[in-house]
């Protein structure tokens, strides 16, 4: 059963296609519209894609040990066990896959935002802001380049 869910097309391969799907469309998404939103779905993009290898790398230790199997994943890949050795080439290909993935995300987010604009943003988000401040700093008031969202009270009345 284990095998079945780690090796099938839904497992490890499915999942590295799906998360790396993702972030480049969230990536392409941030590289076009320039929003802290855009910013925030790439970062979560990356983050959800990396929790789901990283929790298809768990099961491959919980298979691993129910078989008894304990040890570096690089002694187990010569074990007599066909499917010790096959969940240990799975564990080898998913830290291989993670590290692929994580590169490929960094890689992304650096092209899309260099490091101030990505600074900018980030904090524009965490203010709340439409938008990041502008880089044109005369059209820009002093006191406060965000223009913030307006809280929105769920029982107040309308206007």
């Amino acid at each position: 059963m284990w095998y079945d869910v780690l090796m099938g097309s839904e497992g490890y391969r499915g999942v590295f296609s799906t998360a790396t799907h993702n972030i480049t469309r969230a990536a392409n998404l941030a590289r076009s519209i320039r929003t802290p939103w855009a910013v925030r779905n790439l970062f979560r993009a990356r983050d959800r894609g990396r929790l789901q290898l990283l929790l298809l790398h768990g099961l491959v230790a919980a298979a691993l040990l129910r078989c008894g199997a304990t040890g570096p994943l690089d002694e187990l890949i010569n074990s007599p066990d066909p499917y010790v050795e096959e969940l240990a080439w799975l564990g080898i290909n998913l830290d291989y896959a993670l590290g692929t993935y994580l590169d490929r995300a960094e890689y992304l987010i650096s092209e899309a935002y260099d490091a101030q604009t990505l600074e900018l943003e980030a904090r524009a988000l965490a203010l709340g802001a439409t938008h990041p401040p502008r880089e044109d700093s005369s059209s820009v008031s002093s006191a406060n380049p965000l223009e913030l969202i307006p809280s929105i009270q769920p029982n107040a009345p309308s206007a």
